[in-house]
């Protein structure tokens, strides 16, 4: 399969994935809403919370080995492969007994990090047990990145298809049964072992001996190499955690854990928007890898400015309907809970495309082996996200987290980003900033018509509201694909198209 095939079926794959992820989980959120209720939810999310924070133990491994796994895929060296993943497995190996640790820290500070009433406290901390027990398939972890190292990302959405239908059912089956907080944390556990077995199956079938890399000892060069690489992916991972997943911890903080489900819910279809963006990103580095390996700068930094315009008009052409639309779709949704805000759900769909260009930019970095150029705005982007956040949150504004990532993210590194891509990697900063700001500018006036459509035509039951979402949309799309993108982007385009196409006919 060509490159450019295996790119287009990852983004097809991640579309589908987003697609059952919609239908499974909008169900099933209302479910869970009338028979867990929204104090247990939002415990549940708050706890949960602090396990994903244990991620900043990963001390930055993740975004090291994948350039030396892309490297050595683009190589064909089975040799160079199979000394990467020694290395990368004992660095998760090691991991995962410091995250365990750390995971015993949280359960016993638990009710000092976040508002849980005593009735609830055993119903948590078990659940953060049986959450910590996932911590020790954490080992296997560079056997994705094996697979996205290959451009096969294909493979990892179709497994996450199944994980997700998985979850959403033991999730619903334990809400029903009354089991609380734990139930929860039982339904996350066990959905995510069959995504581990397939990356096992799936590996067995590329990698010769797979148990014996496991447990071998790496190359001296190797590890060297993770080393230096990995420094500059500490700064960046332990800094887009700390900007990006506090939100839930501080709305409960400062609102109570019952205020955390709204706050998530009126972003959901934001979130899932930034999810398929993100995808974009995800298809394409190692692609872009190869190029850069490959010597081609020219077409290399041409094809990143191509793909920041398309994430940024797709972004846009998603959260139109999201911004005017949203307060509908979620009194429809959640009778039973209220609205986050206009404020909120604008916020939350600017930072989807802000968060999905800068992970865009950020694979262009980790990919290429050269993240340490991204240090700085990662740095200054989460330390002002932070501060923004927690300051805005303080006085009760239910925005606050959703704005300091707007500041931190959509303007910091928005900013100060492509000035580093220029240092790395020859880029024209005139044509990332162009990339970005032309898609923005165009969308003036399509958004404000659809907001004077929606005052004087609001929209009645489901069936509207989809048709009006729709219709919000269109305009807005049709014009971006006749005024911003070339002949060769538009080409390129209906060609991925045509591979869906052949694919299903």
């Amino acid at each position: 399969m060509t490159r450019s095939k295996r790119a287009a079926l990852t983004f097809i794959s991640n579309g589908f994935l987003t697609l059952i992820t919609l239908l499974t989980g909008f169900v099933a959120a209302r479910l869970l809403v009338r028979w867990l209720g929204a104090e247990t939810l939002g415990l549940f999310a708050t706890a949960n919370g602090w396990i994903g924070q244990l991620a900043i133990l990963e001390m930055g491994v993740g975004g090291a080995m994948l350039p030396l796994l892309a490297r050595a895929a683009s190589r064909g060296n089975e040799a160079e492969i199979r000394d990467a993943l020694s290395a990368s497995f004992r660095a998760y190996r090691r991991i995962a007994g410091a995250s365990l640790l750390g995971a015993a820290v949280v359960v016993v500070l638990i009710t000092r990090l976040m508002v849980v009433p005593d009735s609830r406290v055993i119903d948590v901390r078990f659940g953060l047990v049986v959450g910590a027990m996932s911590l020790f398939l954490l080992p296997l972890s560079p056997l994705r990145a094996l697979v996205e190292s290959s451009q096969r990302g294909y493979v990892i959405s179709i497994v996450l298809v199944v994980q997700s239908l998985l979850i959403t059912a033991l999730s619903l089956l334990f809400a029903y049964c009354h089991c609380g907080v734990t139930g929860q944390f039982l339904a996350v556990a066990c959905g995510g072992i069959p995504f581990y077995v397939a990356l096992v199956v799936d590996a067995r079938r590329t990698v010769r001996g797979l148990r014996s890399i496991f447990f071998q000892d790496p190359s001296p060069g190797s590890l060297a190499e993770l080393r230096k690489l990995n420094r500059p992916s500490i700064i960046c991972g332990i800094s887009g955690r700390l900007g990006l997943y506090t939100d839930n911890l501080l709305i409960g903080y400062f609102f109570g854990p019952a205020v955390v489900v709204p706050f998530m819910y009126t972003q959901k279809l934001a979130v899932l928007v930034q999810g398929q963006l993100q995808a974009v990103g995800g298809a394409t580095w190692a692609a872009l890898a190869e190029l850069h390996v490959a010597g081609n700068q020219p077409l290399f930094n041409r094809r990143v400015a191509q793909l920041t315009r398309l994430v940024v008009t797709l972004g846009i052409a998603a959260a139109i309907p999201i911004i005017v639309y949203n307060r509908f779709f979620f009194r429809l949704w959640q009778p039973r809970l209220e609205f986050g805000g206009q404020a909120l759900t604008f916020f939350a769909s600017m930072n989807a495309i802000a968060l999905a260009l800068m992970t865009l930019w950020g694979w262009v970095f980790s990919g290429t082996g050269k993240l340490d150029y991204a240090v700085p705005s990662a740095l200054a982007g989460s330390i002002v996200n932070l501060l923004v956040s927690f300051l805005v949150t303080q006085q009760h504004w239910l925005c606050g987290p959703v704005f300091g990532s707007f500041i931190g993210m959509g303007v910091v590194q928005l900013v100060w980003r492509p000035w580093e891509m220029r240092r790395a990697f020859g880029s024209s900063v005139a044509a990332l900033y162009l990339a970005v700001v032309v898609p923005l500018l165009l969308a003036v006036p399509f958004v404000a018509a659809a907001l004077a459509f929606e005052r004087s035509h609001p929209p009645q039951g489901w069936l509207g509201l989809c048709a009006a979402m729709a219709i919000s949309a269109l305009p807005y799309t049709l014009a971006a694909w006749f005024l911003l993108f070339g002949n060769e982007e538009r080409s390129i385009i209906l060609y991925r198209i045509r591979v869906l196409i052949r694919r299903n006919g």
